[in-house]
Order: structure tokens, then sequence, then C-alpha cells
């Protein structure tokens, strides 16, 4: 009996590692300047590198003097600055809406810290695939909710102030 337990139990923890493994990144860094680092949704804080993936609900932080450049879904770029702390919180795709997305695909950037740019890109798709992919992206931070909706590009920057390791240790 306890035998097939151990067995049970084994099969089972297999799984949830085999569908924690199969989730696909929503973003890639493209550029690391100084320290970075991403603590996993999951668990765990890792180093940032050049195509190191991103995942959903994944925290990013930078430390004094560095920075980080990711695209995202939806021809997205997310910098962050020094001193920053990011999650991406939400990311609908247009062939998975669900029911209470109001039929909108899109991106839910949290900044809790530091120094954001965040550029749309929507002048890459082609006419047939703009016209249908309808996305919002929204940046949420302590203090207000910003939407980069209207025209075929966004550009926004958002500066709080910067947390650094020793602030965020206290």
């Amino acid at each position: 009996m306890r035998k097939l337990l151990v067995i049970s139990l084994v099969s089972v923890l297999a799984l949830i590692a085999s569908a924690a493994l199969a989730a696909e990144p929503i973003g890639r860094v493209v550029a690391v300047s100084g320290k970075a680092q991403v603590a996993r949704a999951g668990g765990g804080t890792e180093k940032l590198a050049f195509n190191s993936p991103i995942y959903l609900d994944d925290k990013i932080t930078t430390e004094a003097g560095s920075r980080v450049m990711v695209i995202v879904q939806f021809n997205t770029m997310l910098s962050l600055g020094p001193g920053a702390i990011a999650s991406i919180q939400e990311a609908r795709d247009e062939k998975k809406r669900s029911k209470d997305s109001e039929g909108v695909a899109g991106l839910k950037i949290m900044l809790e810290a530091g120094t954001a740019r965040v550029t749309v890109n929507r002048t890459v798709l082609d006419r047939d695939t703009f016209d249908k992919l309808q996305h919002d992206v929204f940046v949420q931070t302590p203090q207000a909710l910003y939407d980069l909706l209207e025209g075929e590009n966004n550009d926004l920057v958002i500066v709080l102030p910067p947390v650094f390791k020793e602030a965020r240790s206290k």
C-alpha cells in the first residue's frame, strides 16, 4: 500500500512538472545591461540573460544602473530602467478569448517601481491581421491605470521611484 502511495505521488508530481514546463512564454528578453532577475511565479529566482523566457506573473527586477528589454506578445516592447519591479499579469490571446475579456485580446503589465517604457507597434502587422486583431495594453501602477489602445503606434513612459536591493530587504 505504501509503495502504491509513493508511486502515485511521484506520478502526480511528474504531471505537475510537465504541465509547468509546457507553459508557453509570453515574452523573451532581448537585451540586458547590468543585473536583472526574475522571480518565477511558480517559485525560484533566475538571473536574466538574452533570450530568457518570461512567463505570466513572473516578477522582473533590475538593480541600480541596470536595464532590461522584453519583447512581449502583440508586438509590445517592455523596457525597464534601474530599480524597476514589473510583472505581466494578464495576456489574452485573440484565439483564446474568454467570455469576460469583452472580445479584446490584450496585456496587463504591473509596474510597482522604477521606470518603464512600453511601446506597442501595430504597423508590423499586415492590414488584414491589423484589422482583425484588436488588443489593449494596460499598465497598472500603484497610483493609476494607463491604456494604450488608440492608433497604430503607442509609446508610454512611466517613472516611479526606483527600489533598490537594499531597500527591498528592509
